[in-house]
């Protein structure tokens, strides 16, 4: 039986970052080790641990997530029944995150979610953003459920979304900038798109 514990204050913060592994077997031998953590920040006051999970996700290449201000998240992970890898379960909190897109910065201000999900050994994984709440241009944006998943490393990322609405999502990113000023912007301005899309995979 090993475990591993460590406290971090950072600038009068006591526990701004809480970290607990237990692990049971060898950790050479995958097949017969049994391993759990748990991780908690509190207020921490740079983004470096969303940008070290995304860069481990993609397996080192370009993101266009970040964050700014403060993070807080709880997060626990164990092997997996089968011990082909690690299942993941928390929620996550953050002040700011930024979204590139069409080489705009699209911010999302008091970002929260709860988090499940998975990480496979051959570098499969899947990511549940579940009840998502922000705001985007002063809008509410609440309940909104979001599957990240890749097959395997360096292999493209599979976004699904439950329901998308057309019309406030067409209203919401208008506001934000993104679209621009060109033919994007001028057919979705044209088409007026209204209705509600289920089960969208990009």
């Amino acid at each position: 039986f090993h475990r591993l514990s460590l406290q971090v204050d950072i600038e009068n913060k006591p526990k701004s970052l809480v970290l607990l592994l237990e692990a049971n077997g060898d950790p050479r031998d995958q097949k017969n080790l049994q391993a759990k953590a748990y991780l908690e920040l509190n207020q921490f006051p740079t983004s470096e641990p969303l940008r070290a999970a995304t860069a481990f996700l993609l397996s080192g290449q370009e993101s266009h997530i970040n964050s700014e201000g403060e993070v807080s998240a709880k997060l626990w992970t164990e092997t997996s029944v089968d011990k082909q890898g690690f299942d993941l379960a928390g929620q996550l909190n953050l002040q700011r995150l930024v979204l590139d897109i069409n080489n705009q910065h699209i911010a999302l201000d008091k970002f929260s979610s709860d988090l499940r999900g998975h990480w496979l050994r051959d570098g499969k994984w899947s990511l549940g953003l579940q009840s998502i709440s922000a705001l985007l241009a002063n809008e509410n944006i609440q309940n909104m459920n979001l599957i990240a998943s890749s097959n395997g490393f360096r292999q493209s990322v599979q976004l699904r979304l439950d329901q998308l609405d057309l019309q406030k999502t067409h209203q919401l990113l208008e506001r934000s900038g993104v679209l621009g000023k060109e033919r994007l912007h001028q057919t979705l301005l044209t088409l007026q798109p209204e209705g509600i899309l289920s089960n969208l995979e990009i």
